[in-house]
C-alpha cells in the first residue's frame, strides 16, 4: 500500500450492481418521515 491510485478503484464486477448511497439516504429519509407522521397522528388522535 503504497498509495496506488488503482487501489481506489472499485473492482469492475461491482458496476454490475450499482448502489449509491444518496439512494439509501432518501430510503431512510422517507422511513423516518413516515415514523415522525404516525407519531404526529397518534399525538393528534390523542388531542382529539
Amino acid at each position: 500500500m503504497d498509495g496506488a491510485p488503482e487501489g481506489t478503484r472499485p473492482p469492475s464486477g461491482t458496476s454490475r450492481i450499482p448502489r449509491p448511497w444518496w439512494l439509501l439516504l432518501i430510503v431512510l429519509f422517507g422511513a423516518y418521515l413516515l415514523f415522525r407522521l404516525g407519531q404526529a397522528v397518534i399525538w393528534l388522535a390523542h388531542l382529539a
